[in-house]
């Protein structure tokens, strides 16, 4: 598989607790994000942008991730983005962290 870095997206951000809001459907701040970064996720997609890099820990990584995902799943044309976790330790257990 050739990834062409300077067309990739890495997801990072914010772990649940260093976020300003609950991650929760009935919160605003949570709604918001989830709209905004839907809508950054589908202009990356149509700028040419395919492969999504996520470091797989709770938080910003994995919204980004789900809504990946998601648009993924509906929209067809996008199919052909390409979602790779990096890991960087994969010797540890990081179940403690999902």
């Amino acid at each position: 598989m050739m990834v062409f870095f300077e067309k990739s997206v890495c997801f990072g951000g914010c772990r649940p607790d260093q976020l300003p809001f609950p991650i929760q459907v009935d919160n605003s701040g949570y709604v918001t994000l989830q709209a905004e970064m839907t809508l950054a996720i589908i202009k990356a997609i149509q700028d040419g942008y395919s492969n999504f890099f996520c470091g797989m820990p709770p938080g910003f990584d994995l919204i980004c991730t789900g809504i990946l995902l998601e648009i993924k799943d509906i929209e067809p044309k996008f199919a052909n983005a390409r979602l790779t976790a990096v890991l960087s330790n994969a010797e540890r257990d990081l179940s403690e962290l999902w």
